[in-house]
């Protein structure tokens, strides 16, 4: 089961309604999207996610872009794509690049970029692929690639990227090269 704070939900269905040139999203029969199979699903793997040990940038991320999708649905309303070539985006960027290793929140991207989370989220995924989470981790794997060929311990680059333990450390980096961080270790040795 979900609680969401009816505050932050009105603070939300604003930053949509803001990129909708004024046009108010409805809260009211939300319920009824409930019957949706595909958006069933979503809602368990955000709740699923939500008691997990999981970076709060990941959580804040899903969390929001289900609520969105929700109120879209509820609403009839496709959302329309981002406009290009937005300058929070580089800014987000360099950020991330220059923070990657750290705890970072969706409020203090959010706060960088000078632009709703909501709004971020949309504009950042529409530029470049990925949700600022995504791009984080991205970072943090390629940092760990090369302090894995500088033949740093598998717990030290874990730590010193980031990840909250080896186990997390070792799920990511397989999901993103398919390798295990000794594998890679190994293989970069030959090289």
């Amino acid at each position: 089961m979900f609680y969401i704070d009816s505050e932050w939900l009105e603070d939300l269905r604003g930053q949509i309604t803001d990129t909708r040139q004024g046009k108010k999203i409805r809260l009211q029969g939300l319920s009824r999207t409930l019957y949706q199979p595909s958006l069933y699903r979503q809602i368990v793997r955000v709740n699923r996610l939500m008691l997990s040990d999981d970076p709060v940038l990941e959580k804040e991320t899903r969390l929001i872009s289900l609520m969105a999708q929700l109120m879209n649905t509820q609403n009839n309303e496709p959302e329309r794509a981002p406009p290009l070539n937005h300058p929070a985006v580089s800014r987000v960027q360099e950020f991330l690049d220059t923070h990657a290793c750290e705890t970072i929140t969706l409020d203090q991207l959010a706060q960088e970029a000078e632009i709703s989370s909501y709004h971020l989220i949309r504009l950042f995924k529409h530029h470049t692929g990925f949700t600022p989470h995504a791009f984080q981790i991205d970072r943090r794997i390629n940092q760990s690639k090369k302090l894995l060929k500088c033949s740093n311990s598998i717990a030290d680059v874990a730590l010193k990227t980031g990840f909250s333990d080896q186990a997390h450390f070792q799920r990511s980096f397989k999901q993103y090269t398919a390798l295990t961080p000794a594998q890679y270790q190994q293989t970069s040795k030959k090289i």
